[in-house]
């Protein structure tokens, strides 16, 4: 592996077993059979060792395979090492969100997204793959199966976990519940938790906010970890959108396509969304080009219907 030195000038290659690595440190034990702690922000890149299981579901994710999902789970049980397991859970969650994204839409599949996520905090609450929390940024209507596990996602502990939860239920007849709970965890003590918590309650604001409190949110995004700004950005996205700044729209939009964090749903969204804020700027061309891509990428997707026929009307006109 890489690491910057201590006194941020160059940078030294270290070779061993990788022990544990979260958000805090890597331990690595040497060549030697001592372990030795490195701050995670000075890690620059590193490598390590996949079982075949492992290996077998990257190819069959590389592949487009919908069999790597239940892929990944064998992997992950296969595997002794919590933070690979940890590697294995945040590349197999996207790829629950996707089935229950599908054109015949199953929940089943963001209960599995979440207690995969639970069972990960469960093992450890720093880990480094927090970004992987599949929270609810698009209009969905959970179904009984959804509803009974976000409650008892809400009743953890863990207040990432009531996230989680607060997050499925606020589409749902449970919505005050929702609001309370994310009203309460906006005070974190995990400022990623109420980072997000804050962004969430969003949702229930973004057809009435005005610019004053959307470039508000604006400045609240800007002091979030890169990776958890895709959803957050697309609210702020649609609140544009409707204050009729469709050049910030897009900005922001783009920006959940582009990090991939949130799901394929949202990202379907989000590409359809920047598409209609491209056309009243008299950029036809590229909303067509944004429309094809939403369905290139995500086109078994329900959220790509949109795009579909938004460029079946941009054929006819």
């Amino acid at each position: 592996m890489v690491v910057s030195s201590e006194a941020g000038r160059g940078e030294i290659t270290r070779t061993g077993d990788i022990v544990e690595f979260d958000r805090r440190s890597l331990r690595l034990r040497n060549t030697n059979g001592q372990e030795i702690e490195i701050p995670a922000s000075q890690i620059r890149e590193f490598h390590y060792g996949r079982l075949a299981s492992h290996q077998a579901a990257d190819a069959l994710r590389h592949a487009g395979d919908p069999a790597a999902a239940e892929a990944y789970a064998k992997a992950a049980a296969e595997e002794p090492r919590r933070w690979v397991r940890h590697e294995i859970a945040a590349a197999r969650i996207p790829l629950l969100l996707r089935e229950a994204a599908g054109r015949e839409a199953e929940d089943r599949s963001v209960v599995e997204a979440g207690e995969t996520f639970r069972r990960m905090l469960a093992e450890n609450r720093d880990t480094r793959r927090f970004h992987a929390i599949p929270l609810n940024w698009v209009t969905h209507t959970p179904s009984p199966e959804l509803t009974a596990a976000a409650k008892r996602w809400l009743l953890e502990e863990e207040a990432a976990v009531q996230l989680l939860g607060a997050s499925w239920l606020l589409a749902s007849p449970e919505r005050a519940q929702a609001v309370d709970a994310l009203g309460g965890l906006r005070t974190s003590g995990d400022a990623r938790v109420a980072a997000l918590a804050e962004a969430q309650l969003w949702r229930t604001q973004e057809v009435s906010i005005a610019r004053e409190g959307a470039d508000r949110w604006a400045a609240a995004i800007a002091r979030m970890p890169e990776e958890l700004t895709a959803g957050p950005s697309f609210i702020l996205g649609r609140a544009y959108a409707r204050l009729g700044d469709h050049e910030a729209a897009v900005l922001r939009l783009l920006r959940g396509p582009l990090l991939e964090a949130g799901g394929p749903a949202l990202a379907a969204e989000a590409l359809t969304a920047a598409g209609k804020d491209l056309e009243p700027l008299g950029r036809a061309g590229q909303a067509v080009t944004i429309y094809e891509e939403a369905i290139r990428r995500y086109g078994d997707t329900l959220a790509a219907e949109g795009a579909r026929q938004r460029l079946a009307e941009a054929a006819n006109k």
